[in-house]
């Protein structure tokens, strides 16, 4: 009998603890905002924000920067190439969209040079 409380128990804080899992992911993004909105949260927090930002000396972290890239260059080619088959895929992307607007157009004047 002593094994079912125990199961009885295990299963009951299972049960809650599941229940607040499921509280927490149902709740949106919108909801938690509201709630850190209506405790006065965001005031504490974007204080502390704003003041930590204000100390960031930015010359200093650039310099933190270009030390680490001169010390793994692997990072800035590996950075570089993402870099450029970003701008390969927006340009291809921008390319797909422009040639059936010009194929439209150039099918449209074609239709209309024949209708003459």
């Amino acid at each position: 009998m002593a094994t079912s409380k125990k199961g009885a128990k295990g299963r009951k804080d299972s049960s809650s603890s599941g229940s607040s899992k499921s509280l927490a992911s149902s709740l949106s993004t919108a909801g938690m905002l509201d709630i850190v909105d209506r405790l006065g949260l965001v005031d504490l927090a974007v204080g502390q924000v704003k003041s930590r930002l204000e100390d960031v000396d930015v010359d200093e972290v650039v310099d933190e920067v270009g030390d680490y890239l001169k010390r793994n260059p692997e990072v800035l080619v590996v950075s570089l190439g993402a870099v450029t088959i970003a701008a390969g895929a927006l340009v291809y992307l921008s390319k797909r969209n422009e040639s059936p607007r010009k194929s439209a157009a150039a099918s449209g004047s074609k239709k209309k040079s024949r209708s003459r």
